[in-house]
């Protein structure tokens, strides 16, 4: 068994009895068997292998390309905050993030 096998079924442990907790402390009663229901209903698997997939992705990147890419294309930010929170210049942001999805998109066409 493979790391990353070992990895996905931890998270999807992990998150299982998060969604568990989740529902208890909403005080709303969902049996056990119920869960892994909720979980697929909502996509839960789908979102936790892209998210796998996205931070392999990053993970073969620099630092500063995946930080540029992670902020703006990710998490929404625009490239003037990227810049301000890594202390670096707006077209240096757009150039990291350019060449990160260049880098990105060639390993994934296997170039």
């Amino acid at each position: 068994m493979t790391a990353s096998v070992r990895l996905t079924a931890w998270l999807y442990a992990v998150a299982r009895y998060r969604m568990i907790d989740h529902y208890r402390q909403r005080r709303q009663s969902v049996p056990i068997e119920d869960v892994d229901d909720i979980l697929v209903t909502e996509g839960f698997e789908e979102a936790v292998t892209a998210r796998l997939d996205v931070d392999n992705l990053l993970s073969t990147l620099s630092p500063k390309q995946a930080r540029a890419i992670r902020e703006t294309r990710i998490d929404g930010k625009s490239v003037a905050e990227a810049a301000v929170d890594a202390g670096i210049g707006e077209s240096d942001v757009k150039v990291s993030v350019h060449r990160g999805l260049k880098a990105i998109a060639n390993r994934i066409r296997g170039a």
